[in-house]
């Protein structure tokens, strides 16, 4: 499913950090690996009723079990751990992919809705 390693950071994340206003020295990665497959899993979590929106993995370090939650963005941002910190930029090409991502999940549970509404309805006639 996934992996996850602990690590110092090397040169190119030393830069993405700093990027980001993080210049601990003494700073560990914990960097978490998952496939295409998973990660769409994960999403697609979110979007499911009654999901627990929960991957768990045991392919981490001895002692450790790997705990990937999925959360709405209002759960997420609005948490008081976040002490009102919003989202950060994510570049343009990756919102547009984000953005069709979300219009096509919108169609699907539409989708769903009206095949929901049409066996509902088919069953009614047929109790009538």
């Amino acid at each position: 499913m996934a992996r996850a390693d602990i690590h110092s950071p090397d040169d190119r994340e030393i830069t993405e950090l700093a990027m980001h206003g993080r210049r601990d020295p003494n700073l560990q990665v914990i960097e978490v690996v998952l496939s295409e497959r998973n990660l769409l899993s994960l999403f697609s979590k979110l979007f499911i009723e009654d999901s627990a929106r929960t991957l768990y993995n045991g392919d981490v370090p001895d002692g450790y079990v790997l705990k990937l939650v999925a959360e709405d963005d209002d759960t997420h941002y609005e948490s008081p751990t976040r002490m009102g910190a919003r989202a950060g930029f994510i570049h343009p090409d990756t919102q547009n992919l984000v953005n069709a991502l979300y219009a096509t999940v919108e169609e699907w549970q539409n989708k769903r809705k009206v095949v929901s509404l049409f066996n509902e309805s088919v069953k009614n006639a047929q109790g009538a």
